[in-house]
């Protein structure tokens, strides 16, 4: 199911599997230092996504991130297609 759809997965590579099966896969699109990193793949047809950081606080931070500097917004404007006759 998770190959078929958008994915954000949160928590670390040793403490997420999801996570550690992307981390090499996906471009780092946002980090601080060694500790808080945003990977994602916007492009392609599934969408992908990891946050996280060496502790707890790094994650939250790393989500943090994707919210504030605009990831969140460009993933939704991918992946949510309106169709106006839907709205009448």
């Amino acid at each position: 199911v998770l190959q078929q759809n958008p994915t954000i997965a949160i928590g670390g590579p040793g403490a997420n599997a999801l996570t550690q099966a992307y981390v090499g896969e996906l471009t780092t699109v946002y980090s601080e230092g060694d500790r808080v990193f945003v990977q994602a793949d916007l492009d392609a047809d599934v969408k992908r996504i990891n946050l996280w950081g060496s502790d707890a606080a790094s994650t939250a931070a790393a989500v943090d991130a994707f919210v504030v500097h605009g990831y969140l917004d460009e993933l939704l404007r991918r992946i949510w297609r309106f169709r106006m006759e839907t709205l009448v």
